[in-house]
């Protein structure tokens, strides 16, 4: 957060990490009994 590059590395590590967070929460709701 401390150059313009580096603010466009946090979007793709933000949605990386985002669509990890959902897909894990999705699969573990669909496993849970």
């Amino acid at each position: 957060m401390d150059g313009k590059g580096r603010a466009l590395d946090n979007i793709f590590v933000e949605r990386f990490f985002r669509t990890l967070k959902y897909e894990n929460i999705y699969l573990n709701e669909y496993e849970t009994p």
